[in-house]
């Protein structure tokens, strides 16, 4: 019985230098994805600010906010599903939350920057939906 108890203890002191470990690593995720988010905006707008002609600047900006949109909400989904906190989503929720992270390839695959207003105006769109839709209560059975 005693050496149970001091196996127990033992696990628990683990146990506990484990939680402290992961108290002081957590706040670490939260300011590295900061930092690398005003790198972006940073380096976005130095793009902007190479560009010859108004329409030009207008078009990377909204490049640049459509791929900030499409990466925020890539890297929301993921924190979610690894803390195991994603709702329920119905299948079309999830084909719009694909749309607005995918979308930004549009710009680079036909490769033109002036796309990048058709894009802005999808994201918005899907997530103007995103936000008025409400989730199914339960999950969908085939």
């Amino acid at each position: 019985m005693t050496r149970q108890l001091e196996k127990l203890n033992e696990n628990k002191d683990d146990s506990e230098w484990l939680h402290y470990i992961q108290r002081l690593y957590a706040p670490v995720w939260p300011i590295i994805v900061l930092a690398l988010m005003v790198l972006f905006i940073y380096m976005v707008f130095k793009l902007v600010n190479i560009g010859q002609t108004l329409w030009v600047k207008t078009n990377l900006l909204l490049l640049g906010i459509t791929i900030l949109i499409a990466i925020t909400i890539a890297i929301s989904i993921v924190s979610f599903f690894v803390k195991r906190e994603l709702g329920k989503q119905g299948a079309t929720r999830w084909a719009v939350i694909a749309l607005i992270i995918f979308s930004p390839a549009l710009i680079f695959v036909i490769n033109r920057i002036d796309a990048s207003i058709y894009v802005f105006v999808v994201q918005v769109i899907g997530l103007a939906y995103i936000f008025n839709s409400k989730r199914p209560r339960e999950v969908i059975l085939p």
